[in-house]
């Protein structure tokens, strides 16, 4: 199966404007609906052979449920939503159309798909999987296929906990009085990169982000194995004695292996390139 028509439902958010371009490079004509904006569902529908939901996570299902009856079986629906079992279980529930999940790992402020991640979930792809993931590994994407349990179930770590551990570092530093500004000229470098990450993370959509931890089932049980691991750290590293701390943490490197060596070389690049920001918070 081939596309010669994408439309977009959101084409106007944020990942809706990164995608048309993205589409639009790739030989395809790209139609969108969003509010006052573009075709009307049922149009976008009738002349797409593959429609995107691109809305919040919170509409998206309401948005299945929408346009899902108005697609033939020759079509795709697909999405780009963090989450995606709620999403797909919509999808399957309310369209005779193939049905592929896709999120990329990647936010709007990425220049280029090449080298990023990109998750499908084909729960019901028809003809469509070749197509689809030919078109992002082409592009340089690393394309990986998944249950959307198991996506889930990977995202309450990779976002769900990582950006719990950036609000409860900055919610510290509120009730410690401390700001950017006082900790920076005392920071390591290390230190420093979380300290932007936290404003990073701040500086985003607060919506999604409490989409994606809050409706992520999977974030509660990931934090409680979190706090289980802080808890065998302290015991291990401040009340144990100074060789506990090293075989506690000679353990861990020898389950990361080779990884070790090589993140800390490609981490020093990458830091030695950070510092010539110079970035100041006491000048913002």
């Amino acid at each position: 199966m081939k596309a010669k028509v994408v439309g977009i439902i959101g084409g106007n958010g944020s990942m809706g404007r990164w995608f048309k371009p993205f589409f639009e490079t790739n030989g395809l004509k790209v139609v969108i609906s969003d509010l006052n904006a573009g075709l009307g569902v049922h149009d976008l529908a009738a002349v797409s052979d593959v429609v995107v939901i691109s809305t919040p996570i919170d509409v998206a299902c309401d948005t299945a449920r929408e346009v899902g009856p108005l697609l033939r079986k020759d079509q795709l629906l697909t999405d780009v939503c963090s989450l995606k079992e709620t999403i797909l279980d919509a999808m399957l529930a309310h369209t005779a159309a193939s049905v592929i999940g896709t999120h990329p790992m990647f936010g709007p402020y990425s220049d280029t798909i090449d080298g990023q991640n990109m998750i499908l979930c084909p729960e019901r792809p028809g003809d469509w999987l070749p197509w689809l993931e030919t078109l992002f590994t082409n592009a340089g994407a690393r394309v990986t296929q998944m249950k959307p349990a198991d996506h889930d179930k990977h995202m309450a770590l990779a976002q769900g906990l990582t950006h719990m551990v950036s609000i409860s570092l900055g919610k510290m530093l509120k009730e410690m009085q401390l700001t950017p500004a006082d900790v920076w000229a005392v920071s390591t470098p290390i230190f420093r990169l979380n300290l932007e990450l936290i404003g990073r993370f701040l500086a985003q959509n607060h919506d999604l982000y409490a989409s994606l931890i809050g409706q992520n089932r999977h974030v509660a049980g990931t934090m409680d194995q979190f706090r289980e691991a802080m808890a065998c750290g302290q015991a291990a590293i401040l009340d144990g004695d100074k060789s506990t701390a090293i075989a506690f943490m000679a353990e861990l490197k020898t389950y990361f292996g080779a990884f070790c060596d090589k993140s800390l070389a490609t981490s020093n690049r990458f830091l030695k390139l950070h510092a010539q920001s110079k970035l100041d918070p006491a000048s913002v």
